[in-house]
């Protein structure tokens, strides 16, 4: 549980999240005097076998609701796949996206992806590349 009051647009918020049974559900609220603020927001994630998965909702006061499903699944011993669909009142198209997590050892991973829809417009997103962890 998470309480906080700030100055700043008179801000009073709350957060509180409970897990249980390999499952996580949190709920969130804010008031304040800024209309664009975050006024609510839940999620709840766990796993179902083989993905993990998440669904989170929020109203973001004048930016409208915002709603995502998000999914990984592994894919071999070395490999995960992540996939989402988010969909938001600003926004003119629906999102989606997917990318590959590829664990090369050491540290090392290679990392890609693609992404359209929601904020980007008619564009579509991609990246590729290595990461290191040390």
């Amino acid at each position: 549980v998470h309480v906080s009051a700030s100055d700043t647009d008179s801000r009073i918020a709350a957060h509180a999240a409970y897990k249980w049974n390999g499952w996580t559900f949190a709920l969130g609220a804010q008031d304040s005097d800024n209309a664009a603020d975050t006024e609510f927001a839940a999620s709840v994630g766990g796993s179902f076998g083989i993905a993990d998965v998440t669904l989170a909702y929020a109203d973001n006061g004048t930016a409208g609701d915002h709603i995502v499903l998000a999914g990984r699944f592994d894919v071999g011993a070395s490999t995960n796949v992540e996939v989402y669909v988010a969909d938001a009142d600003q926004w003119e198209d629906t999102s989606f996206g997917i990318d590959f997590n590829h664990d090369m050892g050491g540290g090392t991973s290679l990392r890609g992806g693609i992404s359209t829809g929601g904020s980007l417009g008619d564009e579509t997103a991609f990246d590729l590349g290595v990461r290191f962890n040390f």
